[in-house]
């Protein structure tokens, strides 16, 4: 799910951020095109990856399994949607005063910032995950540590390419 939006990095066609002002902006579509293609994903993951559980297993332990997962460690991402309204203001202010170099090392800090923190989520996934989701919903909703730790560290990795698409 994470590395789904970091995947709107690597469509550098429609960014001009190197303070290049000879060159043109992008049409509107263009940049939604690639803003939609990096997150779209990411979405389709979290829609379709229930259904999918159920279609593969068949056994709809496993789908609240993944819900009750999803649940727990999407708090990151919660927290991320209610403050980077706060952030994009200043990014625009950059933006406005040519500040070019400032914003792409403020991209590459949130890249390299939220690789190392969805580490650390995986790790806090990895021990906590289990015990934590067997206690809020009971031992059959508990999935396996490693289960967790990919869900806690794509969550927290979602969240940082979200930072970053602003």
């Amino acid at each position: 799910m994470g590395l789904g939006g970091f995947a709107v990095l690597g469509t550098r066609w429609w960014r001009y951020d190197k303070g290049h002002s000879g060159e043109p902006a992008a049409p509107a579509s263009k940049f939604l095109a690639g803003y939609v293609g990096g997150t779209a994903s990411a979405q389709l993951l979290l829609a379709g990856a229930p259904l999918a559980i159920a279609l593969i297993t068949n056994n709809p332990v496993l789908v609240s399994v993944f819900v009750a997962t999803f649940t727990i460690f999407r708090a990151p991402m919660t927290l991320i949607f209610s403050l980077q309204g706060r952030i994009l203001p200043f990014l625009v202010g950059l933006s406005r005063d040519q500040e070019h170099a400032k914003l792409a090392r403020i991209a590459r800090n949130v890249v390299i910032g939220g690789a190392l923190l969805a580490v650390l989520g995986g790790a806090v996934g990895w021990v906590a995950g289990p015990p934590l989701i067997s206690a809020l919903f009971g031992a059959d909703f508990a999935p396996t540590s490693v289960v967790a730790m990919f869900a806690a560290a794509g969550v927290v990795a979602a969240s940082a390419a979200q930072v970053t698409g602003q």
